[in-house]
């Protein structure tokens, strides 16, 4: 019976789909084993509630720890946890806190993948950049616990930015302009950081 070798195709396909299910069960797994949200996320939790209890009007000050701290973060991810809580018509944002965020940063990787396919320009290597990318601890730890329901969503949402931006500055692609300024919109609503490195990258 002869041997039949793996196609560059097959080989892309086998090391995506590797990466895909042992980056997304790294994200997944810290959560599953601790049985709560991991590390921080307290204040999230309660301005997803404070969001919540105001109709989705966004508060002056979040009550956490009574200390009156303006409610100023970019609201995205509270919105985002607010609705999937009613819409699971839960009490408490509590499982939400716990598993969203490593859910988003599981997105993450079929996003940085359609980001280093459009700078490689090869499927091959981008699927092994992909594979390594999601194995990094810290973006495992980093993006899955609490808070990450914030660090996460500006992180999916800065690739897919990218990833159009490239095209319009590297193809002089104009259909792509409307990608470009969508989702580098949606990473100004999810996280404080996100649009620097958004910035600097382009």
């Amino acid at each position: 019976m002869q041997k039949q070798k793996l196609s560059p195709g097959d080989a892309e396909t086998l090391i995506l789909f590797t990466a895909i299910i042992f980056g997304t069960l790294f994200r997944l797994l810290p959560v599953w084993m601790a049985g709560f949200p991991i590390n921080d996320g307290g204040m999230f939790f309660t301005m997803i509630q404070d969001l919540r209890s105001n109709q989705y009007i966004p508060p002056l000050y979040t009550t956490y720890n009574n200390l009156n701290i303006p409610f100023v973060y970019p609201p995205l991810g509270f919105y985002l946890g607010a609705v999937v809580s009613d819409l699971l018509n839960l009490g408490t944002p509590l499982v939400v806190i716990q598993w969203l965020p490593g859910i988003i940063n599981a997105l993450c990787i079929p996003a940085f993948y359609l980001l280093a396919k459009e700078v490689m320009g090869d499927k091959l290597q981008s699927a092994i950049a992909t594979l390594v990318f999601s194995l990094i601890p810290h973006m495992t730890a980093w993006f899955s616990m609490g808070g990450g329901l914030t660090r996460a969503l500006g992180a999916f949402f800065m690739l897919l930015a990218l990833t159009h931006i490239h095209r319009v500055l590297a193809k002089e692609s104009r259909k792509d302009i409307w990608g470009a300024i969508i989702f580098s919109s949606l990473t100004i609503l999810s996280h404080t950081e996100a649009p620097i490195y958004t910035i600097a990258i382009a």
